[in-house]
């Protein structure tokens, strides 16, 4: 039977969290609603203790683990990334989950695409891999690698998402690029940072809330060791893609002490649930 709009389920958001470093993903993440499970590909977990704290989060409803490969552990002892993704599917005992961040994790993919090419050799009999200076770089093929990993992690969390009604978000940095349009015309936009294009571009495509982390005016202020005039924008301006299903304002401010779920997602999916 099909469902119908009145169905819909705004408890349970997918949602990408994109911007500069130090522009708050992370500490806006950890506001929403616990237990929250982290997969760690930035591996910098002490940085979200000062926020949780000033937000009131109990540190023991957050649970993470580390991560610096896909589809295996460089401890033999500890579940997979992808296993632990995959068991989600059918057991999930939390309320949000996020990935921190997507940029790393595409990372960890290549760095295993890499690893798993030492000693092997082509059909032709050539060693796999190309070396610059000694090092070992990344060839097309395995860029190829890294999109496949990119769409498996995007089908397999979206689908926890809807089959578990939890929260999922992606945290990515973006980077500066300048686009021509058919005109000739070049313009300045941010994208995704991945080394596979095309799976970054459709990252923002399949999520319910896309928002924009950045600085006002392209600066920010340091008042009392707390960064200020940071903003988070939901809808579109003329460098960056963020789109929004919620009746937020289209610019959101941050502070050091505004909680970012409680201040401005809770009361829209509030107004959103009402008749």
């Amino acid at each position: 039977m099909s469902s119908t709009l009145e169905q819909l389920n705004f408890d349970a958001l997918y949602t990408l969290l994109k911007g500069d470093p130090g522009t708050w993903k992370s500490s806006s993440a950890i506001t929403y609603p616990t237990p929250q499970y982290w997969f760690s590909f930035d591996r910098k977990m002490q940085a979200l203790a000062l926020p949780a704290k000033k937000h009131g989060v109990d540190l023991s409803k957050i649970s993470y683990d580390d991560f610096s490969t896909w589809t295996m552990h460089r401890d033999g002892n500890k579940p997979s990334a992808l296993s632990i993704l995959e068991s989600l599917r059918t057991n999930c005992p939390y309320r949000t989950i996020i990935i921190d961040s997507v940029t790393t994790a595409a990372d960890a993919m290549l760095r295993q695409i890499l690893d798993a090419k030492i000693g092997t050799q082509r059909n032709s009999g050539a060693a796999a891999g190309k070396f610059i200076g000694g090092i070992d770089v990344s060839e097309i093929e395995d860029f190829n690698g890294e999109a496949a990993g990119i769409n498996e992690l995007l089908a397999l969390s979206k689908d926890v998402c809807e089959r578990r009604k939890v929260n999922f978000i992606l945290i990515a940095h973006v980077v500066r690029t300048e686009q021509k349009d058919l005109t000739g015309k070049t313009s300045i936009a941010r994208s995704l940072v991945t080394a596979a294009k095309k799976p970054a571009a459709k990252i923002p495509a399949v999520c319910h809330e896309t928002y924009q982390f950045s600085l006002k005016g392209g600066q920010g202020v340091i008042v009392n060791q707390e960064a200020v005039g940071l903003q988070v924008h939901t809808v579109n301006n003329s460098e960056d893609y963020a789109r929004t299903v919620l009746p937020l304002d289209k610019i959101l401010e941050l502070g050091p002490d505004i909680n970012f779920y409680k201040t401005y997602i809770e009361p829209a999916i509030e107004k959103m649930k009402q008749k």
